[in-house]
């Protein structure tokens, strides 16, 4: 059976078995996922496991490598530390890897040697002490052995299924990875003519390696790999005048990049696909990613970052403009939830969000409906590429954020927390007076039950940005999309799904003067 006949079949069983129409409401499309990451750090590579997503590279200033995590909802900047004096880690990560719990990164440090730290699954039940990621020795020449152990190269390329994995190095070896360490000797080695790993791809025991090509016109760069042999074989002959940057598989299929193009295995023979079926203006391809019926390309055209989304069982792409700085890596869990990361922090996720009911009191928000439609929504466009939903519910404001804890006003309702931009100074009076202090931008918050959605009330000084983000443990169960609003009273529905949430995150902005009069909720100001 054809692949678009398994993903026809797949679609018209999810049509009929899986969650109703109401509940796939909502916007989709790509979302600024508000890391918080400075322009300063130009990320290199993204992974994703379950709710976890990891951004690795390098801080262009402070020239340390650096780690950017999303867990239980939120980001943080995970330390790399090393010596007795617990210094930053000098150099960048190139690439990064997770899978059940467990994540790898790799790269080079400051003086050019190879970089590997590695995040051990937490322990259950968790410790007191969450893990932390910890630097492996990479293998080093030893001639006493028999053979002779070579020295592991730059690392190049990497992939994790649960506790094992595989790291490829500029020498053309592929090593192994199993419980925080790496092989003694090279798992493969592309002994005809080695060229640098660019990517490793396996789906069980089927594996898949790239490379650049070499000056004999006849070498391989496409190989398969097999954990019981020791050397990789040839897959196919194919045109040898490209570097291949990347590989992907997902079940029996698989795609693998140069840096214009992408290419196909049919009939058992890998072939290169026209360019065009990119787009006509010459893109630059950085990364391929598979899952579940989606495939995704990363990249760049004329210097701004692109992504390419194909979705089965059609055989186009989609080509989406996400930044005005190239995206160098995706990752993918699905047709709606693909990651991309890039030069100057870049941080963007496509999803689809729950679109709230916005209502006012004790009217209607000017006219618009309680559903939240009508005008007022903040969003961009990218000609030709369709709208571009922003920004993400779980985000953090860029000024300097003050948290407020409201606690639970009942057994069973949610902490709530307020983060907004720290207070203005307070302005001085005429006549010498007391100064007066600056109201925050949002209070008299309470949340109150109704069925399966909370109804979130808050008051507004001022217009701003609101998001709201809804959690149980770690489990995100319900957001609302940041909306613009104006002041007064107002109220956004929350539907969630499964339990309660125990923990409400709200993130308010103030809105810039000359978008204040496009927000939702009456007139600007009153």
């Amino acid at each position: 059976m054809s692949r678009s006949a398994i993903a026809l079949t797949a679609a018209a069983l999810g049509a009929a078995l899986l969650a109703p129409a109401s509940a796939q409401a909502g916007l989709v499309g790509w979302h600024d996922a508000e890391a918080g990451v400075p322009a300063t750090v130009t990320l290199k590579d993204v992974a994703r496991d379950g709710e976890t997503v990891i951004a690795v590279g390098k801080d262009t200033v402070s020239g340390e490598a650096v780690i950017y995590r999303l867990t239980g909802g939120a980001w943080q900047r995970d330390p790399l530390l090393e010596g007795p004096l617990q210094t930053p880690v000098a150099g960048e990560l190139s690439k990064v890897a997770a899978a059940g719990g467990e994540a790898w990164a790799v790269g080079t440090d400051g003086a050019g040697k190879p970089l590997l730290v590695h995040l051990a699954a937490p322990a259950t039940p968790p410790a007191a002490t969450p893990p932390q990621w910890q630097r492996v020795d990479a293998p080093i020449e030893n001639t006493s052995t028999n053979p002779p152990t070579p020295a592991m190269g730059k690392p190049t390329s990497l992939i994790l299924s649960g506790a094992t994995g595989y790291v490829g190095d500029d020498a053309g070896r592929i090593w192994s990875l199993s419980a925080g360490t790496v092989g003694a000797q090279p798992a493969f080695t592309t002994s005809r003519n080695p060229a640098r790993v660019n990517g490793i791809a396996f789906a069980g025991t089927k594996g898949i390696a790239v490379t650049d090509a070499t000056d004999q016109p006849t070498a391989t760069r496409i190989f398969t790999l097999d954990p019981n042999a020791s050397l990789p074989a040839p897959a196919t002959p194919d045109a040898p005048t490209q570097d291949l940057l990347g590989v992907a598989i997902h079940g029996n299929y698989s795609l693998a990049i140069d840096s214009g193009a992408y290419w196909e295995p049919t009939h058992e023979t890998w072939s290169r696909v026209n360019p065009a079926a990119l787009g006509a203006d010459g893109p630059q391809l950085a990364d391929v990613k598979m899952a579940d019926l989606v495939d995704v390309l990363g990249g760049q055209v004329a210097g701004a970052g692109y992504v390419w989304r194909r979705v089965h069982p059609a055989d186009t792409w989609t080509r989406n403009k996400v930044s005005d700085s190239p995206i160098n890596a995706v990752a993918a869990g699905g047709r709606e939830d693909v990651w991309a990361v890039g030069d100057k922090g870049v941080v963007k996720h496509f999803n689809r969000v729950a679109d709230p009911v916005i209502t006012c009191d004790p009217s209607p928000c000017g006219g618009t409906s309680d559903s939240g439609s009508g005008g007022g929504s903040d969003t961009n466009t990218d000609p030709g590429t369709g709208s571009n939903p922003q920004p993400d519910p779980n985000s953090t404001p860029r000024s300097n954020p003050t948290t407020t804890t409201v606690p639970p006003a009942d057994p069973g309702d949610p902490t709530i927390y307020v983060v907004e931009p720290d207070r203005r100074p307070a302005t001085r009076r005429p006549g010498n007076r007391r100064p007066r202090p600056q109201r925050r931008l949002l209070d008299r918050v309470a949340v109150t039950r109704e069925a399966r959605r909370l109804v979130v009330s808050f008051r507004l000084t001022a217009p701003a940005r609101v998001a709201i983000s809804a959690t149980r443990g770690r489990a995100t169960v319900a957001r609302a999309v940041a909306r613009a609003m104006r002041a007064g009273r107002r109220r956004v529905s929350l539907p969630f799904t499964g339990a309660p949430p125990t923990e409400l995150r709200i993130v308010v902005r103030p809105l810039p003067a000359k978008r204040a009069g496009r927000a939702r909720g009456g007139n600007a100001g009153a």
